[in-house]
């Protein structure tokens, strides 16, 4: 399907759909849309410091890099399972399955990049933006978190069966230093919960 020229209707339905694609990792990526689409939102209604403009910019950008990630998981995925699909006996295919599991690997790992490059945004708009959208900016760092981990779900899904064992370590590195930050995402949900009951 194409995520670029489809409704949200017809998304979710294929996702509901008894079908591989699109799956987990396609809705990892919309989720980091929409986070990046409120940031974009506070960001706009947040004019009163500098920075503002800019942050939004990476934002839409972010937007759009998630939807093509959301595009590129459903073919990677559709790769792998062309590869298990071939003949055991065909000359070459461990390798076609290695080589199709590392493209599947690589939609979720920038994925999680991409989460992870919008955590000090959220965080600066916590502080410094528009208090009148402060749910707003609560759950863009729900929304940012749920990337990062469902992103983790389904690059881990295919390091089982990587057998580079460089690669499976440094994406393995790359993972804990991205969920480690987490806990920026949720003392910002946190501080916004707590401010609201206060209230």
């Amino acid at each position: 399907m194409n995520l670029q020229t489809n409704s949200i209707q017809t998304f979710l339905d294929s996702l509901a759909a008894k079908t591989s694609t699109p799956g987990g990792g396609t809705a990892a990526a919309i989720t980091g849309a929409q986070g990046s689409a409120l940031i974009s939102m506070v960001c706009q209604f947040s004019t009163n410091f500098e920075g503002a403009t800019r942050m939004d910019r990476r934002a839409q950008q972010a937007r759009a890099s998630f939807l093509d990630l959301a595009q590129s998981d459903i073919e990677a995925f559709d790769t792998v399972m062309a590869a298990y699909r071939l003949p055991k006996n065909k000359p070459g295919r461990e390798q076609n399955i290695q080589s199709s599991l590392l493209q599947a690997a690589e939609a979720p790992r920038a994925t999680m990049a991409l989460a992870n490059s919008l955590i000090d945004d959220v965080l600066t708009l916590s502080q410094r933006g528009n208090k009148n959208l402060v749910t707003d900016t609560g759950m863009a760092a729900i929304l940012i978190e749920a990337t990062i981990r469902s992103a983790e779900f389904n690059i881990l899904v295919n390091l089982k069966g990587i057998s580079d064992e460089s690669y499976v370590t440094d994406v393995t590195a790359e993972i804990m230093s991205c969920t480690s930050r987490l806990k920026y995402l949720q003392q910002v949900a946190n501080g916004v919960r707590q401010s609201l009951q206060a209230s």
